[in-house]
């Protein structure tokens, strides 16, 4: 009878989870977990669909408790795929949401963690941006003051000696520009 698969299959998925709910495993626990995760993939091919969906179910439960091994989601993931091809409707609604949560829980691409990441890096890039501008303006204001200096210095040399006043060089003058931003 199929109930009696499926209580088999659950029960399956619950040892699944024990054993890869604990941080360090021996090399038996190991060859046990894999060994099961094998058996749970190769129940992809029941006559029945309502396993086959049940089957689904419980990879999706697994994803999303993070308890699939890595060395075990690319497989996986190519079972949902060709379970998107079956016959049963309800087989293939749940291919979708078993491919839909390992894309969500991928772990080799995180995507809050990632967007986080790069919201953090843009915001300290406009902080140090922003700095950078504020350090320029300053050095050109002091620029400005010291040609000043200078100048009146030269004057009151010049009117001793006659000669013609300078103006302060602006083209000397580091450019600030604001509007661009190259990160």
């Amino acid at each position: 009878s199929h109930h009696i698969r499926v209580a088999a299959l659950t029960a399956l998925c619950s040892v699944i989870e024990k054993l890869l709910s604990s941080d360090e495993l021996d090399d038996g626990q190991k060859k046990m977990s894999d060994d099961l995760l094998k058996k749970l993939r190769e129940q992809v091919h029941d006559e029945t669909p309502f396993l086959r969906q049940h089957y689904l179910q419980l990879w999706t439960s697994l994803i999303q408790q993070k308890k699939c091994p890595v060395k075990q989601y690319l497989s996986v993931f190519e079972l949902g795929l060709h379970r998107l091809r079956d016959k049963a409707c309800g087989v293939r609604k749940h291919a979708v949401t078993l491919i839909m949560h390992m894309v969500l829980n991928n772990p080799y691409f995180v995507i809050d963690s990632t967007r986080a990441q790069l919201e953090k890096g843009e915001n300290d890039a406009e902080t140090k941006l922003v700095e950078l501008r504020q350090e320029l303006e300053k050095l050109n204001k002091n620029k400005k003051e010291d040609k000043k200096m200078e100048e009146k210095k030269s004057q009151s040399d010049d009117e001793d000696s006659g000669a013609e006043d300078k103006t302060v060089d602006e083209d000397d003058e580091m450019n600030v520009d604001n509007n661009q931003v190259n990160i």
